[in-house]
């Protein structure tokens, strides 16, 4: 970590391969507050574009494509999926629906 925030405070800007050898060096440490790190991180870089999207939508459509992401990577964009999948639901299933069965 301490070489990414050198890089920072020297003005580089790290690139996708960067960005995806420290989130899988904090996701694989296994310990919660890497992890969150890690997850701040990768927010951080996809969005400014420097990961590949992984979720692909359309009417009716859902897909999760992770075969060319590294191991932490893919476990994020899995989670942010889910994350995103679920607030979404719950935008589209109003609140004053409570208790029945949202249809889609």
């Amino acid at each position: 970590m301490q070489a990414f925030q050198a890089m920072h405070a020297k003005g580089c800007k790290p690139d996708s391969i960067v960005y995806n050898a420290i989130i899988d060096t904090l996701w694989d440490t296994g310990v919660s507050w890497p992890q969150r790190h890690a997850a701040v991180l990768f927010r951080r870089a996809s969005s400014a574009g420097l990961l590949r999207r992984a979720a692909h939508s359309a009417p009716g459509y859902l897909e999760l494509c992770l075969h060319t992401l590294t191991a932490g990577v893919a476990v994020l964009s899995t989670y942010t999926w889910l994350a995103d999948l679920r607030s979404a639901l719950s935008r589209l299933c109003a609140p004053s629906y409570a208790g029945f069965e949202c249809a889609l």
